[in-house]
């Protein structure tokens, strides 16, 4: 997701990742980058979002990234912004909790 940009643009670019994910149902997706979006930091309708998406997909990160994956210049602003999800993560913490 490119950007700073309102929450209807992030919804639009998890509609065209939706479409992609549904696409391709039947082989291991991997999600990677910049999704723009704060799991850990800032909760809100926009991480909600984000996570039910990568739930529908039964994506979920190896190893969550809890440290921030953004830092300003400045060094007063962090985030974690950065993703990596897999199906296979999603199995494998799935059958190690099971």
């Amino acid at each position: 997701c490119r950007g700073s940009y309102g929450n209807q643009e992030f919804a639009d670019e998890l509609d065209q990742l939706d479409e992609i994910c549904t696409k391709y149902n039947n082989t291991n997706v991997i999600l990677m980058g910049d999704m723009n979006v704060d799991t850990v930091k800032h909760p809100g309708p926009r991480a909600e979002s984000f996570i039910r998406f990568l739930n529908k997909h039964h994506l979920a990160e190896p190893t969550p990234i809890t440290e921030p994956t953004y830092l300003h210049h400045d060094g007063k602003a962090s985030s974690k912004i950065d993703c990596l999800a897999s199906c296979q993560a999603r199995e494998a913490i799935v059958s190690h909790t099971t």
